[in-house]
């Protein structure tokens, strides 16, 4: 298996403080994971999302909306 080419801890010390809402995930099945999230994403959702699917944390409109767009950058690279 390859390693990632972007670790959680690379993450954190390069976008924490950012004011944008930058998250880390990966695609799970035909979901995708929460890797890592910045404090700006901590304080959107008002609770730590990493480990969690789009599918727990944004309603089913939202996720309709934003998947295609995440399949599109994986298939784009």
């Amino acid at each position: 298996m390859a390693k990632p080419m972007f670790t959680a801890d690379l993450f954190h010390m390069m976008f924490n403080h950012s004011t944008d809402y930058l998250f880390l995930m990966k695609k799970v099945d035909d979901n995708y994971q929460y890797i890592a999230v910045n404090d700006s994403v901590h304080r959107l959702f008002q609770q730590d999302v990493t480990n969690l699917l789009i599918t727990d944390i944004l309603d089913a409109a939202t996720v309709r909306f934003m998947k295609p767009y995440y399949d599109e950058a994986l298939q784009y690279h």
